[in-house]
């Protein structure tokens, strides 16, 4: 499978996880716009706080943000672009050998 098609792959995995599983959420996100520290998140899913099933007052700002970063490859993972670890829940996408080589070579990102 190409880094095109494995991108692919699990960006679809990614969309739908966020819409089965998240109230609001989207792709391609940027934080930080016209700084240095510009930083693009492939997804970001928002799931407002509820109490019973109903939305209160602090629904925003108690809510939880779910950040996505889809890595194909090696290449992909150590590029520099991407691991932008701000929300309250924090995942990265790739395949099983993706994920054992980064955990086998010590390169599992903090938090």
């Amino acid at each position: 499978m190409s880094r095109a098609e494995t991108t692919a792959m699990l960006s679809k995995l990614v969309e739908k996880r966020l819409k089965n599983q998240t109230a609001f959420w989207a792709s391609e996100v940027n934080f930080d716009r016209n700084t240095p520290e510009e930083r693009r998140v492939d997804y970001v899913g928002f799931t407002p706080w509820n109490i019973n099933g109903e939305p209160v007052p602090a629904s925003v700002e108690k809510g939880c943000f779910e950040f996505y970063e889809v890595k194909s490859c090696m290449a992909d993972f150590t590029s520099g672009n991407g691991l932008t670890f701000y929300g309250d829940s924090n995942f990265l996408v790739c395949t099983k050998e993706l994920c054992d080589e980064i955990v086998w070579r010590k390169m599992v990102p903090p938090r």
